[in-house]
């Protein structure tokens, strides 16, 4: 199986398969975006350099699917499964939201991975939100029904950044001039990262 998680700077790729029950993954390779014009050069490039012969793919995506298409968020691409499965000749391509992507993987990680930030009751059939700020912010959820979880896709990192305080009051403002509609993603993410950064030295008087 060809794995793949693509963000709106880097496409991972990755051949994985079981063994001994555990997910191992082969010939490891990461992308920059900006140096291919579409997914189809970079999964040519990587299958020719491998010489990988997979039968199928799932491809994480950052966007939201609708009938296995995605119009990626931060990317000028439109990706096709059906269209992929026919380039490559795979038997099947499933594209997933790469927050859903990352909350099934979830399951296979080990303990010695989570940090608790703040003790709870412990329930293994509660609600879970997944949050990842990176080029954008992707959100998605977990909730059980019939004992088994259930995995779907948020845009919420699309809603509108909603201010806490005066001075986040004042960063709307500032970047309300520079965007014109503001949304969580436009702060919570590297590039608002970067936009608080210049907020402070331009309205705080803050030093660089």
């Amino acid at each position: 199986m060809l794995a793949g998680y693509i963000t709106g700077d880097t496409v991972d790729l990755a051949v994985a398969q079981r063994h001994r029950g555990n997910l191992v993954l082969a010939n490891q390779a990461a992308y920059t975006n900006r140096d291919y014009s579409d997914l189809e050069s970079i999964l040519n490039h990587y299958l020719g350099r491998y010489n990988v012969k997979a039968q199928a793919a799932v491809l994480g995506v950052a966007g939201p699917v609708i009938d296995n298409v995605v119009i990626t968020t931060n990317i000028p691409w439109k990706i096709s499964g059906e269209a992929l499965a026919e380039r490559f000749s795979l038997k099947r391509v499933w594209l997933l939201n790469d927050l859903v992507a990352t909350a099934h993987g979830l399951a296979e990680l080990n303990a010695d991975r989570f940090y608790v930030i703040n003790e709870g009751l412990k329930k293994t059939d509660g609600n879970v939100a997944l949050m990842a700020a990176g080029t954008g912010l992707g959100e998605a959820m977990i909730y059980h029904e019939g004992g088994r979880p259930c995995h779907f896709a948020s845009e919420g990192g699309h809603v509108d950044f909603a201010p806490g305080n005066q001075i986040e009051v004042e960063l709307l403002q500032y970047l309300y001039s520079e965007l014109g509609n503001v949304e969580a993603e436009d702060v919570i993410s590297l590039r608002g990262i970067e936009r608080i950064y210049r907020f402070l030295i331009d309205t705080q008087g803050c030093a660089p």
